[in-house]
Formats: C-alpha cells, sequence, structure tokens
C-alpha cells in the first residue's frame, strides 16, 4: 500500500510537470504531490541543508549543486515555506562565503 501511495504521488508530480498543475485533480494535497513526504519532513531536510552549509568544508559540494538547490527553491511545486528556507540557504551561502 505504502509502494502504491508513493507511486501515485509521484506519477501525480510527474503528471504536473509535464502538462502543468491545472492538470491535476482538484482534491491532490501537497503531501501526495511531494510523493507521500510531509511538509514537516521537507521542512527538516532544509534544517538539514542549512546547518550542513555552515561549514566551510562542504563549500565545494554546495557550489557545485548551487542550480539544483536554486531550481528546487524556485519549484512550482515546492511549498511556500520549504522554498523560503532554501532560497535563505542560498542567500545565506553567496554572503557567508563571499566573505571567506
Amino acid at each position: 500500500a505504502v509502494v502504491s501511495t508513493q507511486s501515485t504521488g509521484a506519477n501525480f508530480a510527474l503528471n504536473a510537470h509535464m502538462q502543468g498543475q491545472s492538470s491535476l485533480p482538484p482534491n491532490i494535497s501537497q503531501e501526495e504531490l511531494c510523493g507521500g513526504t510531509s511538509i514537516d519532513m521537507l521542512r527538516r531536510a532544509a534544517l538539514t541543508l542549512i546547518h550542513l552549509a555552515k561549514s566551510s568544508d562542504n563549500k565545494k559540494l554546495f557550489l557545485t549543486h548551487q542550480h539544483r538547490v536554486l531550481n528546487l527553491a524556485m519549484s512550482r511545486f515546492t511549498h511556500p515555506r520549504i522554498g523560503a528556507m532554501i532560497a535563505n540557504l542560498l542567500f545565506h551561502m553567496e554572503t557567508d562565503w563571499s566573505s571567506s
């Protein structure tokens, strides 16, 4: 049942990406769109990224994937609260690392 729910959520997300969000059923939740991942889980993942970015040892890794992080922050499928956290991460990466 879990695999079925995750696969359904992934199908919704793929369909929305290919045809636009208006093609989704009106009753789909953000959690279903995220493949069964709750907003709280995404918030914790974003906080983890923020804390990892504070270490200068991870600078090269974050800079390598900076465009992907930006795409995630700007995605219309990212919850606004999570997108804001990720955008804040990018801002702090730029300001903290440019001074070092």
